[in-house]
């Protein structure tokens, strides 16, 4: 079977910098299992892996903007260590989730300075310039329940509960 939308896709997969550091891999029997369609991974990668097959290999470079976007400074965010007191650690790398009007922001703590914290909340891949390699281990249509949960579902399922959602 050929990829399409809505069929999931089994594959190895590595990802690079333009600088060739690798940044993320799943190899060596392991896999990454998603949907296409379902904004797994950029529109411009899903589209480069649209009519693939088991075995296949496809190298796929992306510029920032066709990738997780450049980044956006209105998206980084300068608060006070008040409103952090709730946090176990305060520290460099800590994560953390901003309630907006708009949802949830998740973000990261990229400096403390004196009684400010400062929050990236840009994709952590923001403004890189990046390379993929996926080798194609299987391709199959997507269940109608996949498809309702927008994830794959395997052996022993997916980790929470149907009858809820």
């Amino acid at each position: 079977m050929q990829i399409k939308k809505n069929a999931v896709v089994v594959a190895e997969y590595e990802l690079w910098d333009d600088e060739n550091v690798l940044i993320d891999s799943v190899v060596e029997g392991d896999t990454i299992d998603f949907i296409l369609g379902m904004d797994y991974f950029p529109e411009k990668i899903e589209e480069a892996l649209i009519g693939k097959k088991a075995g296949d290999v496809v190298e796929i470079s992306v510029e920032a903007k066709d990738g997780f976007g450049e980044i956006d400074e209105d998206l980084i965010l300068e608060a006070s260590k008040k409103d952090f007191e709730d946090f176990d650690s305060l520290e460099i790398g800590t994560e953390f989730e901003l309630d907006t009007e708009d949802g949830v922001l998740e973000g990261i703590i990229t400096a403390i300075e004196d009684d400010k914290v400062i929050g990236d909340c840009n994709h952590p891949l923001a403004g890189i310039n990046l390379k993929f390699r996926f080798k194609i281990v299987d391709v199959r249509e997507a269940t109608e329940e996949e498809l309702e949960h927008g994830h794959v579902h395997g052996e022993g399922c997916c980790g929470h509960d149907h009858d809820e959602e």
